[in-house]
């Protein structure tokens, strides 16, 4: 790999962002919860998990 870039909210963003209404977070907090069945999963874009994620890699 040559080059990576990664883009992630900070927390506050996460929780005020309107694009996911009417759920009010972020897709990413949607995905992370919502989709896994209430567990917070880790995923890539969110500034809560960026380091965990990054050193498990």
């Amino acid at each position: 790999m040559k080059r990576y870039q990664q883009f992630h909210l900070s927390e506050k963003a996460e929780e005020d962002d309107p694009t996911c209404s009417p759920y009010r977070r972020s897709l990413l907090y949607l995905v992370s919860e919502s989709f896994e069945h209430g567990v917070q999963t880790p995923i890539l874009g969110m500034g809560t998990w960026s380091l965990l994620v990054l050193m498990a890699a």
